[in-house]
């Protein structure tokens, strides 16, 4: 088991929530989010998670 860290609000790329989303498909990982990103809006742009 892994803890994946969001640690931006873009919508896809390396530390994104889209990107931390496929490396923990169907694995028992963790996600979650960097403290810096706290406030801030994530806009999913190229579609639903």
């Amino acid at each position: 088991m892994a803890i994946l860290t969001v640690t931006t609000t873009a919508d896809s790329g390396t530390g994104s929530l889209r990107d931390a989303l496929a490396r923990a498909s169907g694995t028992s990982n963790s996600i979650s989010f960097d403290p810096s990103l706290a406030g801030g809006t994530i806009r999913l742009q190229s579609g639903a998670l």
